[in-house]
């Protein structure tokens, strides 16, 4: 006796980061997912414009790339999330494609424009204050919270990055995480 089978349906579920509120769900086809431990993975997906029963206006604004996020659920379950990167437009099929990176590669994305030093500093705290130094610049909030309680480990480090050094947040987290005396 063969056991029945359990239909999967996946929605989509977009929203601001900013505000965290829902925009929209929007039925997606020629999705790609991809999902890495530690590293979060990517998510791809077309839309149609022009939907019954839904508007070009709010499909556009709950896809705005570096403003929005999706949410990828399996039978009401989430599985993926993250943020809209980049969002392209065929005039032809009048589709739009996202392409969307998990939150833990938001950082690698963000500039570092004003000056963050840290000297003898723990680093878990230099992590956690180099993510609340990223989200304190206008736009750039995506509600990420760090613990207000300073992290007990015993190895310090002396961070000292100028904009004028050109460095990403997430290339700063990973030289901590990934050095010899790091927690990674």
């Amino acid at each position: 006796m063969t056991s029945p089978t359990i239909p999967v349906n996946y929605t989509y579920v977009f929203g601001t980061l900013g505000t965290e509120r829902v925009i929209a769900e929007i039925p997606l086809f020629g999705t790609y997912m991809e999902m890495e431990l530690n590293v979060g993975g990517r998510f791809d997906g077309t839309f149609n414009l022009d939907q019954t029963g839904k508007r070009n206006e709010d499909l556009l604004a709950a896809t705005i790339p570096g403003q929005c996020w999706v949410v990828v659920e399996r039978n009401g379950i989430p599985i993926w999330r993250g943020f809209v990167w980049s969002r392209t437009y065929q005039s032809q099929s009048k589709t739009c494609q996202i392409f969307a990176q998990h939150f833990q590669q938001y950082a690698l994305y963000q500039l570092i424009r004003t000056d963050f030093t840290r000297f003898n500093i723990d680093q878990q705290r230099v992590l956690l204050d180099l993510w609340v130094h990223m989200q304190q610049v206008q736009g750039r909030n995506i509600n990420i919270n760090q613990p207000s309680s300073n992290p007990i480990s015993v190895l310090t480090k002396n961070v000292d990055v100028k904009p004028t050094d050109f460095k990403y947040y997430g290339e700063v987290m990973s030289s901590i995480a990934d050095a010899i005396d790091g927690f990674d």
